[in-house]
């Protein structure tokens, strides 16, 4: 052995060596005249299967001068790139992938240099299952193929295929399990709740919870998975949390499908023809003006269960004819707000608490309660002072503004007070009210308190 440890420049260890002296001994069996530094300083055109396990083994299977190591890594990072994108995944993202990859193709180059071919095993079985990653990858291998100078067989490509299924079982494996997703907004009313509701319609989930930012601590990074929220949460940072728009839109969508590794319902192929439908849509209409209220109704279209669920009843709240209030001009968002929430309180629906603290929130946290262009839900926590379920709406023909993402005047305030459980839809409904453009557009132009409380509530209730 020590021929052996001479040329490798190192000491070998019991395990290697003991492992070495199996391999020479039938090397020896099989060819009586084999002679060991013949065979480390000439290169044979052809090596037994033994030989080959030695040479592996010795490390002297070397790749040929012109093929460098860059090749390889460029090759590897190519195919992953090209399998990524047709499955969605980022592939190069994942050094552990990449390294053993990387090492398994350096071995097989050594191999075809030295005209030793491997037969999978299960290559029928892998291909059965397994057809649309294979062509994929051969795909991919055969456009990149010349980086490496070797041909590779199916078989060959197989055997790199088997470490892209590998890693796709991993993230079906990951999306299996069911998140538990708390979702936090300046109180935990109004805009949470329609954020639980679509992600509730959208995504696989195990349990949805809403809470005010108020009450979020560190604690609650470990006991949910993910956390979504629509303010930012003042000195707490993880890669758990994602900060996303007030109500869900489609970029939302795609961001917590991206970034959170959410699963969709069991509509995920026909939520997978949203794009294409709302590209045709773009090319071949002019007429639509609110593209994002389009978009979100899709959205609720293609999700929707084809079997015809049984409607919810929706509570009754405090409102009615007297609940509306039409103001001609105004100059303070204070006292848009204050319209509605001062009726509210002279009725003795809420204290002065709740009007204080629908202030208090848009001065600390900004607007995250414009809902829509031109549209506001003015509400803050059911424990900052609602007496009765009550709801109040006051119009502004000419508007106020108040530095929001749209940068358009609020026109419509729906002040909502809920302290019942079972409101939930009912917020669900108002912000779909709220959404919708065009209805927007007749309650503002409206002109009597009648036709304004007919038009909301049957919009809500229906």
């Amino acid at each position: 052995m020590s021929k052996v440890e001479k040329h490798l420049g190192r000491l070998l260890d019991d395990y290697i060596f003991v492992l070495m002296l199996t391999i020479i001994k039938n090397i020896i069996s099989e060819n009586k005249t084999w002679d060991f530094n013949r065979f480390i300083s000439f290169r044979a055109d052809h090596y037994s299967e033994n030989e080959v396990l030695l040479l592996n083994l010795l490390g002297t299977f070397d790749v040929s001068v012109e093929l460098t190591k860059q090749n390889v890594l460029t090759f590897v990072r190519e195919v992953a790139l090209r399998v990524g994108k047709a499955f969605h995944i980022d592939f190069p993202k994942n050094i552990s992938f990449l390294t053993h990859l990387t090492s398994h193709v350096e071995s097989m180059i050594k191999r075809l240099q030295q005209s030793v071919k491997l037969t999978n095993p299960i290559f029928k079985e892998f291909i059965a299952e397994h057809k649309e990653l294979f062509l994929s990858v051969k795909a991919a291998c055969k456009a990149h193929e010349k980086l490496l100078q070797v041909k590779l067989s199916d078989q060959e490509i197989s055997f790199i295929a088997i470490y892209f299924a590998s890693e796709l079982r991993k993230k079906e494996e990951a999306l299996s399990k069911k998140a538990k997703i708390l979702v936090v907004c300046a109180e935990g009313l109004a805009v949470s709740i329609m954020i639980k509701s679509q992600l509730e319609e959208i995504f696989e989930s195990r349990e949805i919870h809403t809470l005010p930012v108020r009450e979020f601590n560190t604690s609650h990074l470990k006991e949910y998975d993910f956390i979504v929220t629509t303010v930012d949460i003042p000195d707490i940072r993880s890669h758990k949390i994602l900060r996303i728009n007030n109500y869900l839109q489609k970029k939302d969508i795609e961001a917590l499908q991206k970034h959170l590794s959410l699963k969709f319902t069991n509509h995920e192929r026909t939520l997978e023809k949203f794009n294409p439908i709302m590209q045709l849509i773009r090319e071949n209409t002019l007429g639509i003006k609110n593209l994002s209220k389009l978009e979100l109704e899709l959205i609720s279209v293609l999700s929707r269960d084809d079997h015809n669920m049984p409607k919810q009843s929706l509570p009754e709240v405090k409102f009615n004819e007297s609940h509306i209030s039409i103001v001609g001009h105004i100059e303070r968002w204070e006292d848009a707000i204050k319209e509605g929430t001062a009726s509210l309180i002279k009725q003795q629906f809420i204290t002065k608490n709740y009007e204080k603290k629908i202030i208090s929130n848009l001065r600390k946290f900004g607007p995250y309660m414009v809902v829509a262009p031109g549209v506001m839900i003015a509400h803050a926590g059911s424990e900052d002072g609602v007496i009765e379920d009550s709801i109040w709406v006051t119009i502004l023909p000419n508007g106020i503004m108040l530095k929001d993402r749209y940068e358009e005047p609020i026109k419509l305030i729906l002040t909502l007070a809920f302290k019942s459980a079972n409101t939930h839809r009912l917020v669900e409904n108002i912000a779909k009210l709220a959404l919708n453009q065009e209805k927007v557009e007749e309650i503002i132009q409206l002109k009597s308190n009648e036709d304004i409380y007919t038009c909301i509530f049957s919009s809500v209730y229906s």
